[in-house]
């Protein structure tokens, strides 16, 4: 009977402190898969900070015909050949 009542103390005590905060990583992919779909057109996300990337995440897809992932290393084409 001691034992449950110490499972039961411990379970209460886990659940008063609530969830542990999110990290910024996860802040940051729970903002981007909200607008992002996995199957579709996306993006690159980089943060940084004096010269150190603290955080590097693809999402979606590059190039839709081949079905690529977008990674932190794509390549995306600017200037006129996106026109």
């Amino acid at each position: 009977m001691r034992t449950t009542a110490l499972l039961l103390g411990a379970a209460v005590s886990a659940a008063c402190a609530g969830p542990a905060p999110l990290t910024v990583e996860e802040r940051v992919d729970a903002l981007v898969t909200q607008r992002v779909q996995s199957t579709g057109p996306g993006c690159a996300v980089g943060i940084g900070r004096a010269g150190e990337v603290l955080y590097a995440q693809g999402y979606g897809i590059a190039n839709l015909d081949h079905q690529v992932a977008i990674t932190p290393d794509t390549v995306f084409d600017v200037g006129s050949v996106t026109k």
